[in-house]
């Protein structure tokens, strides 16, 4: 049976079922309470603990809609055009090449956390890989997008390219969940109320405050991934998330999609 137990000195509160050995309930050494001391060792018996990441949000959900810029069109030969003998042309070797690349950045969100926070980008109702495509065409024209965390707001970097046609500009929504570390106060309880809140771990858990937590399928965008996500074949990719399987045309492999766990507020 599962128990909330405390332990002021450590300065930890744990909800887990007891290990066998018995032993003083208020002795953090005791057998009983080694998944309090050692929650790594006794995942199985731990239902939360305050030395866990809590993903705390540090801000609400942000839905940011993004205008991805054209790309124009070209057409280049290199090489030589002309071979002469003597006077007289006799043959062109140059080589038409389509097209050009460009990449610009992006900013989704400015966290202002003054560190690099752990965060969630979300497209199209799953997460964002690094390296989807988020607009194709013919031709081979497309445009991929990676998002990226910085110690002052979450980004995305976009490669994108024309053929011998432009690529034409496109607005893509985007939601970002960012994940604030959250402090230990000494001077708050490690489990009791301040106000109309209810405080564990000494502040690392807060009533007022929102978390991430399991929700039903489909109930969000966002999701943890319990295994791989991405694999290559043939140069080409398969990306599964969240029970979302993309492949790109001319994939050869065989790769399912991992199990996962729906997260929401």
């Amino acid at each position: 049976m599962a128990i909330l137990r405390g332990f002021p000195s450590e300065g930890i509160v744990a909800c887990f079922d007891e290990a066998p050995g018995g032993g003083d309930i208020e002795n953090i050494n005791a057998p009983r309470n080694a998944p309090a001391k050692n929650p790594g060792a006794h995942l199985s018996r731990v239902y939360w603990h305050s030395e866990f990441f809590q993903y705390e949000l540090a801000m609400p959900i942000q839905t940011v809609t993004v205008e991805h810029p054209a790309l124009a069109g070209r057409s280049i030969y290199w090489g030589y055009n002309l071979v002469y003998d003597g006077n007289n042309p006799v043959s062109t070797i140059g080589y038409l090449v389509p097209g050009q690349v460009a990449t610009a950045s992006h900013t989704l969100v400015n966290h202002g956390l003054g560190y690099v926070p752990l965060a969630f980008v979300a497209y199209g109702g799953r997460m964002l890989m690094p390296g989807v495509a988020v607009q194709t065409a013919s031709e081979g024209r497309s445009r991929f997008v990676s998002p990226f965390i910085t110690a002052s707001g979450v980004g995305l970097r976009e490669v994108y390219n024309s053929s011998s046609s432009g690529l034409g500009a496109v607005s893509r929504t985007y939601q970002v969940m960012v994940f604030r570390v959250p402090a230990e106060n000494v001077a708050l309880p490690l489990f009791g109320r301040t106000g109309s809140e209810v405080i564990l771990g000494r502040g690392k858990v807060r009533t007022g405050r929102a978390y991430a937590r399991k929700v039903g399928a489909g109930a969000s965008p966002f999701s943890m991934d319990q295994g791989r996500t991405v694999d290559l074949n043939n140069g080409r990719a398969r990306i599964a998330t969240g029970g979302v399987v993309t492949t790109e045309a001319g994939y050869g492999g065989s790769h399912s999609a991992p199990p996962f766990v729906q997260v929401g507020v």
